[in-house]
């Protein structure tokens, strides 16, 4: 029997990966993808509160709420049937967790996003050699802060890895 509210599908990044997905937010439910990714790469599955530990803070979950203009970066369903509940994030928090939790999903992921930047910069047209090139200068985003460890924050140009297929 089919559940309209949510939906099942394979990860493209890596195909070891079961997707559930809430149809009505658009949200992946990491919980069940983590304990995929585990048994994929043989090792224990880590949990989303340990991904928090490290990387969520005040300003990070603000970030993450002007971006997506929702009231919250995650939400947790914990009724219903067992495989549907969970923690469920938007799809750029879902790719970055499962490349916190597997190095092979980061380099796969990595792939992804290179190839994708290739495909973008060759169907592109050069730029006219009649009129000099114009490259504006960079300002940074007054939000842009590094994280607690240094190395992660999201701003207002943060890239998102949900185009690179609805199933994630």
């Amino acid at each position: 029997m089919a559940n309209e509210k949510y939906s099942t599908s394979i990860n493209t990044i890596d195909n070891t990966i079961i997707v559930i997905k809430d149809n009505t937010t658009q949200a992946y439910n990491i919980t069940h993808s983590l304990k995929s990714i585990a048994r994929a790469d043989g090792a224990q599955p880590k949990r989303f509160e340990e991904w928090q530990d490290t990387f969520f803070d005040t300003d990070f979950t603000e970030d993450v709420e002007d971006i997506d203009n929702v009231e919250n970066a995650y939400y947790e369903v914990d009724e219903g049937p067992l495989r549907y509940q969970g923690v469920y994030v938007p799809s750029y928090l879902y790719h970055h967790v499962l490349s916190w939790a597997s190095r092979s999903y980061a380099l796969q992921l990595a792939r992804v996003a290179d190839k994708a930047t290739k495909e973008t910069a060759a169907s592109q047209e050069p730029p006219s050699t009649e009129e000099p090139l114009r490259v504006p200068l960079h300002q940074p985003s007054s939000r842009f802060e590094f994280g607690r460890r240094g190395a992660f924050s999201f701003g207002a140009t943060s890239p998102s890895f949900g185009a690179f297929g609805s199933g994630i």
